[in-house]
């Protein structure tokens, strides 16, 4: 991203497209000369109700532990969605002289996040046990998000996305404390089930935030353009006490 923001900066937006439509016709030249695996026909008749995306929707709810759970990521990731569809658009209305190459630089501190959440989980879970990893995870999750809207230089920005980075770790441990109350034979379903409710955020989400965010940023409303990351940040806090509430009783 942040190479991708300084090309734009040095060659026009359109650049970076012109770019990306290279590489995929390229990838797409090369997946053609590849040669073409020998397939191994199957008779087995098809099962066409397991094609039904809604057979195995009702495995949430068998235990409490996996509805409480699933509740609460389908929260957090309404909380990620909240973020992701007016950081950039918050970011050029607060500083209107930002640069591409630093917006690419932001999402490369995410990525960088991201990336860190992999030895996280591998450290923390083993040191602090699932549920507490969890709760400290949500707090920070949600203090790093709170202090978007009060930033005066978006320098201060890069930290906090650190911060904000440790709500990754939330994700894998929700699915691993679920995945204990089923069977290895049912898993496969239930990851389904789990990226069906994932989505419905993603699908919502990006409806409603940049609606809010125009509101409260347009002349003759009230001025606060950060109340989607005050939103989010809540949404983090009231799934932190939901997940601290059901472990401790």
């Amino acid at each position: 991203p942040a190479l991708a923001g300084w090309l734009s900066d040095k060659f026009g937006i359109t650049f970076c497209f012109k770019i990306c439509i290279a590489g995929q016709m390229l990838s797409l030249i090369i997946l053609s000369l590849m040669p073409e695996p020998k397939k191994t026909l199957s008779n087995k008749p098809i099962d066409w109700t397991k094609l039904n995306p809604f057979a195995t929707f009702g495995m949430i709810f068998e235990t409490k532990t996996s509805t409480v759970m699933i509740f609460v990521m389908f929260l957090m990731k309404i909380a990620v969605e909240a973020i992701a569809s007016v950081f950039t658009t918050f970011v050029k209305y607060s500083f209107p002289d930002i640069t591409n190459f630093v917006l690419g630089c932001f999402t490369g501190a995410l990525g960088i996040g991201m990336v860190m959440s992999g030895p996280m989980t591998r450290y923390m879970i083993p040191c602090i046990g699932e549920q507490a990893s969890l709760c400290l995870c949500l707090f920070l999750g949600g203090l790093g998000v709170v202090f978007y809207p009060f930033v005066t230089n978006y320098y201060i920005l890069f930290p906090l996305i650190i911060v904000r980075s440790f709500n990754n770790v939330a994700m894998p441990t929700i699915q691993a404390i679920i995945f204990k109350e089923y069977d290895d034979d049912r898993h496969g379903g239930l990851v389904g089930t789990i990226y069906t409710v994932n989505n419905i955020p993603a699908i919502v989400g990006p409806l409603i935030f940049p609606q809010i965010f125009s509101y409260f940023s347009s002349p003759g409303h009230p001025q606060f353009p950060g109340v989607v990351f005050i939103i989010a940040a809540s949404i983090n806090f009231v799934i932190l006490a939901i997940s601290a509430f059901y472990f401790i009783h």
